[in-house]
């Protein structure tokens, strides 16, 4: 689950300071993310999981993004997996992320990676992004005392934002909503992306940080989608002192050209 923007500086950028649309602007970041996934072929989110690939031989070419590994291990033919150790495979590309490809290390313990289906498991994280860890230090604090709750106790207001992924222990949770008052509070949706919900005492808070221009393309399609409502989604408008105005459909061209460094090839 995540927003590669967050509600407050959407709705900074539309000037609007009620609250009365919050929820149509969520859903117009919801939709411009999962459009910039499409049309990407990735996802900037960090996604712990247990996932499966064929090998080909000294190479393995997943069709996913890798920020880490925590384990890898190989199908021995009948669906039992041996573990490979670190000193096993090299991690493409070395000085850059994410991670997109890897090889056999001739001087390891394996030959090859298996070509079967299914043959190669990886447990990690899993997303497109400009570092293993890309997340930055709140400065405060989340408490909840169950692994349901949705109501998660901050020790400070204007820092998380709507829209915002944060990470507390091990477990990343989803942001939907803010109350401010006596006691700031954010609703949220638990152990999202792959993590488990955990119980929290005043446990430090980071946030889950996106490529700068990926937040930037996610801003700019989702005001665009949100304006288009004005001209009830016509092609052409017309008024007494403009005349016949053509309204630009599609992606923004500046979307369109961030979106293009970002589209996922096959190697």
């Amino acid at each position: 689950m995540n927003y590669y923007a967050d509600l407050y500086h959407l709705k900074e950028l539309l000037e609007m300071p009620d609250t009365d649309d919050d929820f149509a602007l969520m859903a117009e970041l919801d939709a411009a993310s999962r459009h910039i996934e499409l049309e990407t072929g990735r996802t900037f989110s960090g996604v712990t999981a247990e996932r499966y690939f064929t090998g080909a031989g000294r190479y393995l070419f997943p069709d996913d993004d890798i920020l880490s590994i925590s384990e890898i291990s190989v199908n021995d033919g009948d669906d039992t997996f041996t573990a490979m150790a670190a000193a096993d495979y090299h991690l493409y590309p070395m000085n850059k992320y994410p991670k997109t490809w890897l090889q056999i290390n001739s001087l390891g313990d394996f030959v090859a990676f298996p070509r079967m289906p299914n043959g190669v498991k990886i447990t990690g994280l899993f997303g497109c992004n400009q570092s293993a860890t890309p997340y930055r230090a709140s400065g405060i604090t989340g408490t909840v005392a169950t692994t349901t709750g949705t109501v998660l106790t901050l020790s400070a207001g204007d820092v998380i934002r709507p829209g915002h992924t944060i990470l507390c222990e091990s477990e990343q949770m989803f942001v939907e909503s803010i109350t401010a008052g006596e006691t700031v509070t954010a609703t949220v949706i638990r152990g999202v992306n792959g993590t488990a919900a955990a119980i929290h005492s005043a446990k430090a808070l980071s946030i889950w940080e996106y490529p700068a221009d990926i937040t930037k393309a996610c801003l700019i399609t989702a005001m665009r989608w949100w304006k288009r409502k004005d001209s009830a989604f016509q092609t052409v408008v017309g008024t007494p002192e403009l005349g016949q105005v053509n309204i630009y459909k599609g992606l923004d061209p500046d979307v369109v050209q961030i979106l293009s460094r970002y589209r996922r090839t096959a190697i």
